[in-house]
């Protein structure tokens, strides 16, 4: 009988291999679409702050062009540092992802002297990253709690990033885990209290 974090690790190993798998074609075309369904949403648009991860490893949904697009469009783009200290993690203001170099674990973040370090954001719109997601927004991490601690606090509109392959039937849950709001993948988006769905 696997205990609860074993499970999650399970989980996560198999959601990963499913999306190491993609092809480099599927990859773009997926993430692609994903940037175009956000793009188009009132949420993003309405949005003037958008803190995001950037995408580095592992078949991610590129977030790179979204980024982009939200720095042409004039939105402060936020995205996440960590430290060494484990579990930390702050935001720092992005104005050109050619501030950026990879770093510990090919995490991509502020070259030194680049970065701009802000107080959390309140509000606007965060993407979260994640291994996998159900439908109704629990969401399977990356095992640091980072996302968890930081959504527990966040009071503006919360979306995962995943392909439709990472979309899980259930996940199991901690009472440290945090769901997000919305999930949107190629083909679905998936709101915490109604399924798919388009956002309002």
């Amino acid at each position: 009988m696997l205990t609860l974090m074993e499970h999650k690790k399970k989980l996560r190993a198999e959601y990963n291999r499913r999306r190491c798998a993609l092809s480099p074609q599927e990859w773009d075309r997926w993430s692609t679409a994903i940037r175009e369904r956000l793009e188009q949403s009132p949420l993003y648009r309405d949005a003037g702050v958008l803190a995001v991860y950037v995408s580095a490893k592992d078949n991610e949904v590129d977030t790179h062009g979204i980024i982009d697009h939200a720095l042409a469009s004039g939105k402060e783009v936020l995205i996440p540092v960590t430290t060494a200290q484990a579990g930390q993690m702050h935001w720092s203001r992005l104005y050109s992802r050619s501030d950026l170099v990879r770093v510990r674990f090919g995490l991509l973040e502020p070259a030194a002297g680049k970065e701009a370090r802000v107080l959390p954001p309140e509000d606007g719109l965060c993407l979260v990253p994640g291994t996998a997601f159900t439908a109704t927004g629990t969401r399977l991490g990356y095992g640091g709690g980072y996302y968890d601690r930081f959504l527990a606090v966040f009071r503006g509109i919360s979306i995962g990033l995943a392909f439709e392959i990472q979309i899980a039937p259930e996940l199991p849950v901690t009472p440290l885990d945090q769901p997000v709001q919305h999930v949107l993948t190629e083909s679905n988006w998936y709101e915490r209290e109604s399924g798919p769905n388009s956002p309002k």
